[in-house]
């Protein structure tokens, strides 16, 4: 009888236990769930102030002046001016067949604008925005036109999806974000996770992953697309929650 009573006892406690892991683990799917809409609200709403932000330049009179003056020095001050104003950290501008008139990054000017697929989308739907990559960095770009009578070019400036992008993430939604490329699967941009932890993460294969979540590791993860509207993206959001942090309650319960 009091074997019967202890194996009963046992095998309620383990029903319990294991009702209380899967709730754990529902729990962290629902906190990636929260962390990938936040995210995707983040970059419309950052794609919108890009938008707004080059709406007001690009119908600035000093700006079109310096563009329409073809003064190299003129239209690369103007545009530096602008940059740091908005706080843009890529700026271009390419005459009206995508060459290069200025650029701060170093371009040799003349040389043909490095985002064709955003030109041609520009030139198709009158602007264009996207996620790009680029000298082994991840942008949030729009490319809109610059006019004037007699005047036509095209500006592109860009926000940079790095390491303070995903730290502030992760300071609003609890886990931590990489920012990984479609392919390779190996390479990332910016990341909220220290090095040791990021040299963990690629050690074990993670950023490789694109099941819709898991947790064979460390952490939770959840591979979050960014394209939008049929557009694909060359940048994936990585989601990883750790482990420990997400199981808390039910190991704090297992060793009661």
């Amino acid at each position: 009888m009091l074997a019967l009573a202890l194996v009963t006892s046992v095998t309620i406690a383990a029903i319990f236990m294991l009702s209380t892991f899967q709730d754990e683990e529902y729990r962290a799917r629902e906190r990636l769930d929260v962390a990938s809409d936040v995210m995707r609200e983040l970059l419309a709403r950052r794609t919108q102030l890009l938008i707004d932000t080059l709406s007001v330049l690009v119908d600035d009179f000093g700006f079109r002046s310096a563009v329409a003056s073809k003064d190299e020095p003129t239209i690369t001050s103007a545009l530096e001016n602008q940059s740091q104003r908005f706080k843009a950290d890529m700026a271009m501008l390419a005459d009206r067949n995508g060459r290069l008139l200025a650029n701060l990054q170093g371009l040799p000017n003349g040389t043909q604008l490095p985002f064709n697929d955003l030109l041609q989308r520009a030139e198709r739907q009158g602007a264009a925005t996207g996620l790009l990559t680029w000298q082994g960095q991840a942008f949030q770009a729009l490319l809109v036109p610059v006019q004037a009578p007699g005047l036509r070019a095209w500006l592109v400036m860009g926000f940079n999806l790095d390491d303070a992008f995903a730290r502030m993430i992760s300071e609003l939604t609890g886990v931590d974000v990489v920012f990984t490329a479609v392919a390779p699967e190996t390479a990332y941009y910016g990341r909220s996770l220290s090095d040791d932890a990021i040299d963990d993460v690629v050690g074990q294969g993670v950023l490789a992953s694109r099941s819709k979540m898991t947790g064979d590791h460390r952490y939770f993860t959840r591979v979050a697309s960014l394209s939008r509207n049929g557009q694909e993206a060359p940048v994936n959001a990585l989601l990883l929650l750790d482990r420990q942090t997400a199981l808390a309650h039910y190991y704090k319960l297992a060793l009661e």
